[in-house]
């Protein structure tokens, strides 16, 4: 099963949205963010779906790694403070691991006591984010 995506205004609303579809369906949802301010953006949303102990999974972006540690555009260790919000978090150095690391996502977020998880991707492997399909929800979506 594919993913359908729906867009928001605001990373906010798409972390509430995917917190909504956990509730009310059951599955995990998925919102995706921007680099930097857009992550911290989503935190809000995160946070209720963890005191909440809903499974959401956030996709972010992030500068290249070629600017890390350099004043990139939007650049923000937004893994940091994901990690304050989730259940677990990590971020995608290789786009290879992109699968893995969704697939350890949605494993976190559903095992044990249910709780959102993140991970984030640089500018070259947000572009393969669609390289894992799992039934869920983009952007607080509903599966194609």
């Amino acid at each position: 099963m594919g993913l359908k995506g729906v867009s928001t205004r605001h990373e906010q609303a798409s972390a509430m949205e995917a917190h909504a579809y956990t509730r009310v369906t059951g599955r995990p949802g998925i919102c995706m963010t921007t680099a930097g301010p857009g992550a911290t953006n989503a935190v809000t949303g995160i946070a209720n779906a963890l005191v909440d102990c809903c499974p959401v999974i956030t996709l972010g972006g992030a500068s290249p790694m070629a600017h890390f540690g350099r004043g990139g555009w939007q650049e923000f260790d937004q893994l940091a403070v994901m990690k304050t919000v989730t259940k677990w978090a990590d971020r995608a150095l290789e786009t290879r691991r992109i699968p893995e690391l969704i697939s350890t996502a949605f494993r976190q977020a559903t095992i044990g006591k249910p709780g959102p998880n993140g991970t984030s991707s640089n500018k070259a492997g947000r572009r393969h984010w669609q390289v894992f399909s799992r039934a869920g929800t983009l952007s607080g979506l509903s599966p194609a």
